[in-house]
């Protein structure tokens, strides 16, 4: 069978359908099913699992526009059209061992628009089977998930750039977010302090905050410090804290501010001194 005989099949059957559940189900909500699949914002593809590969037989309106295909183009062919120059191989071989058994997938992949732009698409495909078990179709949903992938990729860059400025920092560098959790150091912190690697990995902050008390000469006074800025999380500090061993570490702490001066968190800095 070649496709067009294999689409006219496919659009016959589909008619077939129609007409048998014309007389089995109430229309009203047939229509309100295929309503809700032309209104959705998501990208929604059947494919027949009984042709040759697996081609489209609908698409709607969604899927049009997030790909800029137009219906007429993408009936009958394989939604591998979409694949790009960066689409990544391991996750092609995911989706076809997943059509290949039957099976649901989920994955997000890099697909391309018919004008060559890349978008970042999360694709969920599900099997369909007859009242006897038998593979006849599968549904695709496809979300242009282009924008929160961007602001992902950008802060992993800034987090990457930050630990990179921190590692050639001679200053001792401790980042905290608005919770108190640690959520960065840089080696030199742990050295000044003496705090083991596999503590600062752990990030029990209570742990942390117990070991460093006990290396100074007046904890009270520096405890009273801390909480003083946990109360007040806009006010920066400036001090010097001196330890047993006779250190003495300039210390400075400064908020994380957004420009709308919400508190992000709190960034702490430690610089030996001298004696």
């Amino acid at each position: 069978m070649n496709l067009k005989a294999s689409q006219q099949a496919s659009y016959s059957s589909l008619e077939t359908a129609q007409d048998k559940i014309a007389g089995q189900v109430d229309m009203g909500a047939f229509w309100l099913y295929k309503r809700a699949l032309e209104a959705t914002s998501c990208g929604i593809v059947i494919s027949d699992a009984r042709q040759p590969d697996i081609p489209v037989i609908y698409c709607n309106p969604a899927f049009e526009k997030i790909t800029g295909y137009s219906q007429e183009e993408i009936i009958g062919k394989n939604c591998r059209f979409l694949q790009g120059a960066d689409t990544d191989p391991k996750t092609l071989k995911q989706i076809r061992h997943a059509l290949k058994e039957g099976k649901e997938c989920q994955v997000v992949l890099k697909n391309y628009r018919k004008d060559g732009k890349s978008f970042w698409n999360e694709l969920k495909i599900s099997p369909i089977r007859d009242a006897n078990g038998h593979l006849t179709h599968f549904i695709s949903i496809q979300t242009d998930i282009t924008k929160p992938k961007q602001a992902q990729q950008a802060l992993e860059r800034s987090k990457a750039l930050l630990r990179a400025r921190q590692e050639g920092d001679l200053d001792g560098v401790l980042v905290v977010d608005e919770q108190g959790t640690i959520s960065s150091y840089n080696r030199q912190f742990c050295e000044m302090w003496q705090i083991p690697e596999e503590l600062m990995r752990f990030g029990n902050k209570e742990k942390i905050i117990e070991y460093i008390l006990l290396l100074l000469t007046e904890p009270e006074e520096v405890w009273y410090q801390v909480q003083h800025l946990k109360e007040n999380p806009t006010t920066a500090s400036r001090n010097e804290v001196k330890l047993n061993d006779d250190r003495v570490f300039d210390c400075y702490s400064t908020p994380v501010l957004s420009p709308n001066g919400d508190c992000y968190g709190r960034i702490w800095s430690f610089r030996d001194i001298g004696r």
